[in-house]
């Protein structure tokens, strides 16, 4: 009976990590932006508007060429250098151009046309492709946009065919339409992790190209983040494993109460540290801390517990040593081969890769500790050393104001793992088999 009642535990600690790894760093965002910026209220009012359509074709170089039409009622008054010079001061610093290049504006009868040119929308990619980037939100601050105009249908380059779009707006082979509603902004809104991509044919070739082009985009994206996010929990970690044989020694000679003594200490020093981002500073990443790292340390602490148990005997069962570093093994390299598979895309796939790394690099210091090949030690060795940068490889780009504080994060749970993997580490050697073979199989 207690057999399985420690196997339904520990199936229930597989289960939260399942529940778990969709955790990802995320903050307050901002409202939704207008998609059409001279679809408001401040250059033609929507009591005037019958309909409003918007007409985006995007050449071979990127560059969007908009013509924004508004039907206007037959009664309705409409000032044409009021709409002229409205129109104006809404495009200007248009996604960070001066200007939109070539604006004109017509009112013949009840309508009124306004074109204009918007650099950038897009850009040129591996295979040729073109990726249109602009509905993306980026990590700049969490832009993302609101469909303020009743119909919006956007095209490629003439000739080339829309290899990627998301299904449920696409038009045809060569366009996407969406719908909203004329100066509002929150009616219908655009997924912040938009990519569309045109190429020259449909075919399979086009597609893999598309996706790689993407992924580049992607992983560009989160290389912005890379730096300041990964330096300090590596040097944390780095320090762990320089120090792992003296921590063992303190750990193993501690009493059970220096040893909550030395955590206690740990964690008023990482308290301290948050409150020297201030109040607002520290509260936000208190808040953060409760519902990202406390789920994740606590699976750790659980995984850990599962190994101890295992490698005493505790759950009924004895198990040979060397089938623990086997399992670590495996992680290693799991971990290993799906980063540059993550690096190049989002959505729960990424976080939950991120997420999972976050929970199990303390669990591999008890492998570490176990091993006895050479080989082994080096892998498991410099997977915690890359854990940070996985981690954040997972959970990036951040967007909104997340970027300022997942530096902190990152290095708040890099401190908690290295004390877990300290105590993991002393474990493991507690329990390591006596041998002076260093080249034998584990």
């Amino acid at each position: 009976m207690g057999f399985r009642r420690n196997l339904g535990v520990a199936a229930c600690l597989l289960l939260l990590v399942v529940l778990v790894s969709g955790s990802v760093i995320v903050a307050a965002r901002p409202p939704p932006q207008p998609l059409c910026e001279v679809c408001t209220d401040d250059v033609v009012s929507g009591s005037d508007v019958e309909s409003s359509m918007v007409t985006i074709n995007i050449d071979k170089d990127g560059v969007g060429h908009w013509t924004v039409k508004l039907d206007t009622r037959a009664d309705s008054s409409v000032d044409p250098s009021a709409v002229q010079s409205a129109a104006d001061d809404a495009l200007r610093g248009h996604r960070g151009e001066s200007d939109p290049r070539n604006f004109s504006m017509t009112a013949r009868g009840n309508a009124v046309v306004l074109t204009y040119d918007v650099p950038r929308m897009g850009h040129r990619s591996a295979g040729g492709v073109l990726v249109v980037d602009y509905f993306h939100a980026q990590g700049e601050d969490g832009r993302w946009y609101g469909v303020n105009a009743d119909r919006v249908v956007v095209t490629g380059p003439q000739g080339d065919t829309l290899a990627r779009a998301p299904a449920a707006h696409r038009l045809n082979e060569t366009a996407i339409a969406l719908d909203g509603t004329y100066s509002d902004s929150f009616d219908r809104t655009i997924s912040p992790g938009w990519y569309l991509t045109f190429a020259e044919d449909g075919g399979i070739h086009s597609s893999v190209a598309s996706q790689l082009a993407v992924g580049l985009d992607i992983a560009q994206l989160k290389g912005e983040a890379v730096p300041e996010t990964v330096a300090v929990p590596t040097v944390l970690l780095a320090a762990c494993l320089a120090l792992r044989n003296r921590l063992r020694g303190a750990f193993a000679d501690a009493s059970t109460r220096g040893l909550l003594a030395f955590l206690g200490v740990t964690a008023g020093l990482g308290v301290a540290s948050g409150l020297a981002l201030g109040l607002a500073g520290a509260t936000f990443t208190l808040v953060l801390s409760a519902s990202i790292l406390a789920p994740l340390v606590a699976l750790s602490v659980g995984l850990i517990a599962i190994q101890y148990a295992l490698l005493t005997g505790r759950l009924g069962v004895g198990i040979d040593a060397r089938w623990l570093v086997r399992a670590g093994v495996a992680v290693a390299v799991v971990a290993l081969i799906g980063a540059p598979l993550v690096a190049g895309s989002l959505g729960p796939m990424a976080r939950g890769y991120g997420s999972a790394v976050a929970v199990v690099t303390a669990m591999l210091f008890v492998p570490l500790a176990l091993a006895q090949q050479r080989s082994v030690q080096w892998l498991l060795t410099g997977v915690i050393l890359l854990s940070p940068l996985f981690v954040t490889v997972g959970w990036a780009p951040y967007g909104s104001y997340a970027d300022l504080y997942a530096p902190a994060i990152t290095a708040l749970w890099a401190l908690i793992t290295a004390l877990l993997g300290s105590v993991a580490y002393a474990i493991g050697r507690s329990r390591r088999p006596m041998s002076t073979e260093t080249g034998s199989v584990p």
